[in-house]
């Protein structure tokens, strides 16, 4: 008997034991069991569609899930999110925003309708105030060849990583603090100064992808910064240009005409369908001071085709050109068809807006350049001189002449002064500048290069930015010409 009793209470500790363990186990599995349950059973992205604008913002929340949640956008350019929070980009199109939760992804599909305004492209220049260059930006050009296309076909360099540490040793990408700096002071539009030949292949004229999508990302930094934009192909229609297999000074000739043209149209057609999307804060400028390049005379002196058969030639192929470009960007459909265009006289500057035509389209802007004659020569400037100030009404009665003969707006694409000048003579010759071009609604773009070398002359320093410091170098000088366009 006391065998028995002892075997069943054995019996009943063992089943004890197993219940107890089984509720155990039962009690973990359900603890490890109810998140992924809940994950696929209970939460819900909300909302699961949305349209915004751009610079508008939406919030999307995952609902049911209180953990860390992984955001992501197919498209930043498009939307952007941080933290739930959608924010418009400058390009139109869909955007399929993801929030994973541990392994389960909730996915919203946002669309950015970032369209063109109905606005004249002078009330688009009268947006922006003041402007800057970007010079060795994105626009270093390869005299040698031994960058971007090699042996005609061949990207030599085939991934972005490599461009990008290129770009970023010998170009200049502008930071968060380069931004902000400029914004501080009231910079609202900039001229991004692009080279595309050491990345164009030479026969199919196709731009490496790489760079292109280091262009686009450049773009948005300004964009997103709240500034207009110009792309302007700065060092490939100069006085020099790339014709097949050599930097030629007389591109402009008839013997280059064809490649040239076919370059040029293959070049602004993959630009233009790039960004055909991005809304009207984008603009597309056709030429950097283009004309032929520095000729010989009899005296054996190099001058740059003053003369009138070569500026009877000059004239027409860049009359060529600009409405090669028109024609080929407005082709590319998308807000290309009514985007604000760039269109460029020979050698940009004022001295040849008299007998300029622009192509026949009502959404061009014109751009002109300005520099007070030889700036490494003058050492003084007055005001109340009036052979200092009579260059500068000259220059500006001919941009009233054309504002007043042709209707279209006029922009100050490059202008600027040195440190051949005394500080206090900078500033009243900037400040000066500054009242002319405002008088005529043209928005000033500094040319904002920078002095790589210490060996480099001061007179060659335009910039007023130290972009290795990332400081001002002359405070004044910045502080009244931001003074002088905003009437503070």
């Amino acid at each position: 008997m006391k065998r028995q009793v002892e075997k069943q209470m054995k019996i009943a500790r063992r089943l004890s034991i197993v219940i107890s363990l089984t509720i155990l186990i039962t009690s973990v599995f359900s603890a490890c069991a109810s998140p992924l349950q809940n994950t696929v059973k209970d939460i819900a992205i909300t909302p699961q569609s949305a349209e915004i604008s751009t610079g508008k913002t939406t919030n999307i929340s995952l609902q049911g899930f209180d953990g860390e949640i992984a955001w992501s956008s197919s498209d930043p350019y498009i939307a952007n999110v941080n933290s739930g929070i959608v924010t418009g980009g400058h390009k139109s199109g869909t955007a399929i925003i993801t929030a994973k939760a541990g392994e389960q992804a909730y996915t919203c599909t946002v669309k950015n309708v970032a369209a063109m305004r109905d606005i004249s492209p002078a009330e688009i220049v009268a947006e922006m105030k003041l402007g800057t260059n970007f010079w060795r930006s994105l626009d270093q050009i390869d005299w040698t060849r031994k960058i971007g296309y090699d042996e005609y076909t061949k990207p030599r360099f085939s991934d972005y990583d490599k461009i990008h540490y290129y770009l970023m040793k010998y170009f200049y990408i502008p930071t968060p603090k380069t931004l902000s700096d400029f914004s501080k002071v009231g910079y609202n539009a900039v001229r991004l100064n692009v080279s595309f030949t050491s990345f164009t292949n030479d026969k199919t004229f196709a731009i490496d992808k790489e760079f292109l999508d280091l262009l686009e990302e450049v773009v948005n930094k300004f964009l997103d910064n709240g500034m207009y934009c110009i792309i302007d192909p700065h060092g490939d229609y100069m006085q020099y240009s790339w014709v097949g297999d050599k930097w030629e000074q007389n591109w402009m000739a008839d013997q280059y005409k064809d490649y040239v043209d076919k370059r040029y149209a293959a070049i602004w057609s993959q630009v233009a369908e790039r960004f055909k999307d991005y809304d009207d804060h984008l603009f597309f400028e056709a030429m950097n001071e283009p004309c032929l390049g520095p000729q010989v005379n009899e005296e054996g002196g190099a001058y740059y085709g003053r003369d009138a058969e070569c500026d009877r030639d000059s004239k027409k192929r860049v009359s060529e050109l600009n409405n090669l470009f028109v024609q080929t960007v407005r082709a590319t459909g998308g807000n290309n068809t009514s985007r604000i265009l760039s269109v460029s006289p020979m050698k940009e500057l004022t001295e040849y807006l008299d007998d300029f035509n622009a192509p026949s389209d009502d959404r061009l802007i014109v751009q002109a350049h300005y520099y007070f004659q030889n700036n490494s020569l003058i050492t003084s400037w007055k005001r109340d001189n009036p052979d200092d100030t009579k260059h500068i009404d000259q220059a500006f009665d001919m941009v009233k002449r054309f504002k007043d003969r042709t209707g279209m707006p006029v922009i100050l694409g490059e202008w600027g002064n040195t440190e051949s000048l005394p500080l206090n003579d900078r500033i009243d010759q900037a400040t000066y500048i500054i009242n002319k071009a405002k008088n005529l609604g043209m928005p000033a773009f500094w040319w904002e290069s920078t002095k790589l070398l210490k060996t480099e002359p001061d007179y060659d320093r335009w910039s007023l930015y130290n972009r290795s410091a990332n400081e001002w170098y002359w405070p004044e000088l910045i502080d009244a010409i931001s003074s002088a366009v905003y009437n503070k």
